[in-house]
């Protein structure tokens, strides 16, 4: 099981903000289900259940404005680059631009018996 953010795909991992973020998480490749599902098919998993929890539950974010005033505080300060990503994370919430999901993974071998 594992339970993380994703982005919806209509999210272009060419927006600045993206990159940004990616940058600021270290990521090289943004987090979307068609190439998460392909990453797990190739490790030799199956997705059992796909379930996007923020639909369900209320996912508490603060308003663009705090997110920002909070940014350029964290930018003067100089701190972690991880606390950047997530104000920019709590943003793209409130653009609808990602979902808290929750995924079910069995072995291949698993899921064909």
């Amino acid at each position: 099981m594992i339970v993380d953010e994703l982005f919806r795909p209509e999210v272009s991992p060419a927006n600045p903000e993206i990159q940004q973020f990616m940058r600021s998480l270290h990521f090289s490749a943004l987090l979307q289900r068609a190439p998460i599902e392909a990453l797990l098919h190739a490790a030799g998993f199956s997705v059992l259940a796909w379930v996007v929890l923020s639909e369900r539950y209320h996912v508490h974010t603060r308003s663009d404005e705090e997110c920002d005033r909070l940014l350029h505080a964290y930018r003067v300060d100089g701190v972690h680059r991880g606390y950047i990503g997530g104000m920019l994370l709590e943003k793209f919430y409130n653009r609808g631009w990602v979902d808290y999901v929750l995924l079910v993974l069995t072995l291949h071998l698993a899921a064909s018996r």
